[in-house]
């Protein structure tokens, strides 16, 4: 197990974390022959991680990654917590990142299929977990493709943003998607 933790993470946006996370990603496959890795990301992480993979081709060919799991992880951060993705989808996105996004998943290429895993949660019973409204998560669904991916989308009730990487249930989630070749029942 890698955990990476970005030591300067106050800055305006994830760009910064993308291409460090791109150097780390290239270094463990060339230094320490890493050609297959499961990743957790939270939040910004998680955007960084999705940028670092669609801007690099190289990462693409040389690191399988079979499951990855974000926790409360904006894509599209265009949108806010009051409009259904439903709605979104027939509104024109002002993310600048997204758009990219869009047009390099186009060309995504990986070495082997991805199971993401794109865990949300909910305070109050609202549709958001208090940081990141679920919407900007589920806009993952729009870059990725069948063809090269599966996807699949739990909310946790009474979870805020920090629960997602800290609470039990969340936890023994990943740990049966990662360790347990058990089925879970998803939401795809």
């Amino acid at each position: 197990m890698i955990q990476l933790i970005f030591d300067w993470n106050y800055t305006k946006d994830y760009q910064p974390q993308t291409k460090w996370l791109q150097q780390v990603l290239t270094r463990l496959h060339r230094d320490y022959h890493v050609d297959k890795l499961n990743v957790i990301a939270h939040s910004w992480g998680g955007s960084a991680l999705i940028h670092a993979l669609a801007d690099s081709s190289s990462l693409q060919k040389e690191i399988a990654f079979p499951k990855v799991i974000l926790l409360g992880t904006p894509i599209d951060e265009s949108v806010d917590e009051n409009t259904s993705y439903a709605k979104a989808q027939t509104k024109a996105s002002t993310d600048k990142n997204y758009q990219r996004l869009l047009k390099k998943f186009k060309e995504f290429d990986p070495l082997a299929s991805i199971d993401f895993y794109n865990l949300m949660g909910s305070v109050d019973g609202e549709k958001t977990d208090g940081s990141v409204p679920n919407v900007q998560s589920l806009f993952l669904k729009n870059i990725i493709h069948p063809n090269w991916s599966k996807y699949y989308q739990a909310v946790y009730t009474n979870t805020d943003h920090t629960d997602l990487h800290q609470s039990a249930k969340v936890l023994d989630t990943m740990d049966k998607i990662l360790w347990n070749n058990r089925p879970l029942a998803w939401h795809h």
